[in-house]
């Protein structure tokens, strides 16, 4: 009796079984996931885990954004169909956009060897790997293609990976939403990918808390992949303005704006007959209310005294065109016969405030009198506009010299105390350095280190964050290759790759990288921080913990070098995507918390 019960039981069990089979869905007939904007994403390998954080963590106001990557097992044409968000509990609209973008690859020949010292295929440190992605030669998705896409064709086993950007509305009332995005194609079954967002009633203000700036070269050939249009014709204009529109997407409100130097400067210099120095604004003006006109807040001043920049002047009496060597005391007297007529066109465009003058990049201790002397020039022809640079000042040597002080990793450690105490003084920036076991952000690099950047400067209390580099390609292709171009040229050695460039030409001009994107993304963090910091200090303090690790500052109290750091520290940093959207999550809570 027993043995026919069981008998029964194990039929029963295989029924019931074979029918929960017959109900669950057939496998998806191509790979399709969703990963964190802070992952890479390779185009010869489909990712293997999904590295993806759901809820997406957000407050009002803001746009996040996430990859999608498919593979499919033959040539296919499918179409997406992301379906409304609705708020988990009571089905209210979230009126949430959904836009997708594809991705675009570029080529990695060489990892980050040394400074600058870097070869395609070269051997990077032994200690170093750990923290390199992957190593080189590699394709990696990076590229942001303008074209907003319902759909595509996919060619078989050829992995793609793609933009998808959430907009969220200002209105958008706090919760859980769900969303499904669809991706369908005839005679298949659809392919459903879910989305999670959290929405704050956290509102993201209208602008961040660090002051932002990568340097643009306004160069024609280095702002368009098409046909490169005459100096400062309309059709550089639209390039310069579209260009500018990429950067100020990525979070910049600062334009690097070109005065009297370069080859075929924006304000030529004209030596007249009877020895007077006369400059034609017209172009300036043009790029104030340009770059103005598409919302940026800051204009700063190319380089004063800068071998990049040269200064030339056109010579009536001559006819001839002359370049003035920077130790020449016809370039102070340029410069002084400059400056006052620069005050004058500012204050006749309202733009006094919001201009600041760059005078000489990263002035070592033995530059001090060469810098001195430019700093009197721009105090005494500028009075109330400020000046910034990237000053190495381990001895405050420059102190009275710059107004804003832009410190790297170590001197910002160097000086937290004084940066706490003015952080309208201090910005922070990156560039070649540091390296591990330090963040930087080079596409061999965990792309969500471009995240952390504006976190740490938030962190140190700094008011705004630089990089040298939006598009200083020196006559590569950075699509085919990532290894930066030195001054003379050479990439081998180059820069490390991605150094030299974090956006990228399109036809139509600039295109941002996701390195960017990731960019904006620790803006928004940043302005976060600093907004709980305001009302809590110890509170934000320690969230930040989450992903800057206290052996970061440990290292530089140690005063240990980069070539041994590693061998001794871990990573002093996370290199988890997933973390920094936990991390914003809390942030918003901490925030909600304090407001009620």
């Amino acid at each position: 009796m027993r043995k026919l019960i069981f008998t029964g039981l194990l039929a029963a069990a295989a029924l019931a079984l074979t029918a929960a089979a017959e109900k669950q869905p057939p496998p998806a007939w191509m790979r399709a996931r969703f990963t964190d904007l802070g992952s890479p994403t390779y185009a010869d390998r489909f990712p293997e885990e999904a590295n993806f954080s759901q809820p997406l963590q957000t407050p009002r106001g803001n746009t996040v954004s996430f990859r999608l990557n498919l593979l499919s097992p033959e040539n296919a044409e499918v179409k997406f169909e992301p379906r409304n968000f609705l708020r988990i509990g009571d089905k209210l609209k979230s009126g949430i956009k959904v836009k997708v973008q594809p991705l675009i690859a570029v080529h990695v020949e060489g990892n980050t060897q040394w400074p600058v010292q870097n070869f395609p295929g070269g051997t990077a440190p032994e200690n170093w790997r750990t923290y390199q992605i992957r190593t080189a030669p590699f394709d990696l998705y990076e590229v942001v293609d303008p074209a907003v896409i319902t759909g595509c064709r996919l060619e078989k086993d050829r992995p793609v990976s793609f933009l998808v950007t959430l907009n969220i509305p200002e209105k958008t009332e706090k919760g859980l939403y769900r969303g499904d995005f669809v991706i369908e194609s005839a005679g298949k079954p659809a392919v459903r990918l879910p989305i999670t967002v959290e929405v704050s009633s956290v509102k993201l203000p209208e602008r961040f808390s660090l002051d932002s700036n990568h340097w643009l070269f306004p160069e024609p050939v280095n702002l368009t992949s098409g046909k490169v249009p005459e100096y400062w014709s309309e059709e550089h204009w639209k390039l310069l303005e579209n260009s500018g529109k990429a950067l100020l997407a990525c979070g910049d409100n600062m334009i690097y704006t070109p005065i009297i130097f370069a080859e075929t400067p924006l304000i030529q210099t004209v030596k007249t007959r009877d020895g007077r120095y006369e400059f034609d604004f017209s172009g300036f003006r043009r790029w104030i209310t340009t770059f103005r006109k598409i919302g940026f807040t800051y204009f700063a001043g190319t380089h004063m005294s800068s071998w990049m920049l040269p200064l030339y002047v056109q010579d009536q009496a001559t006819g001839q065109r002359r370049k003035i060597a920077l130790n020449d005391p016809e370039f102070v007297a340029v410069l002084n016969a400059f400056m006052p007529r620069l005050r004058q066109e500012l204050e006749q465009l309202g733009a006094l405030d919001s201009y600041r003058q760059y005078q000489k990049d990263e002035p070592r201790e033995k530059d001090l009198e060469a810098y001195r002397k430019f700093a009197e020039i721009r105090k005494k022809h500028l009075p109330g506009v400020r000046s910034i640079d990237a000053v190495l000042d381990r001895k405050n040597l420059f102190a009275d010299l710059v107004d804003i002080q832009v410190l790297n990793l170590p001197g910002a450690h160097q000086l937290r105390d004084r940066i706490q105490a003015a952080p309208e003084r201090y910005w922070l920036y990156n560039c070649t350095s540091p390296y591990p076991p330090f963040p930087n952000r080079h596409l061999d690099r965990m792309p969500v280190e471009n995240r952390l950047w504006p976190l740490i400067a938030a962190d140190f209390g700094a008011s705004g964050f630089l990089n040298w580099a939006a598009n200083v390609y020196r006559g590569a292709d950075e699509y085919k290759t990532s290894l930066g171009p030195m001054p003379n040229g050479s990439q081998k050695p180059g820069h490390p790759p991605g150094d030299n460039w974090f956006l990228y030409r399109g036809p139509e001009g600039l295109r941002p990288g996701v390195r960017m994107l990731n960019y904006r993304d620790g803006l928004v963090d940043a302005t976060l921080y600093a907004m709980l910091a305001r009302k809590n200090p110890e509170k934000a303090k320690a969230l930040a913990g989450r992903v800057i690790f206290p052996d970061m500052a440990r290292i530089y109290e140690l005063s240990l070098g980069w070539r041994e750091a590693p061998n001794l520290f871990g990573r002093t940093y996370s290199a988890d995507p997933a973390q920094y959207n936990v991390l914003r999550g809390e942030l918003l809570r901490a925030l909600e918390k304090e407001t009620r």
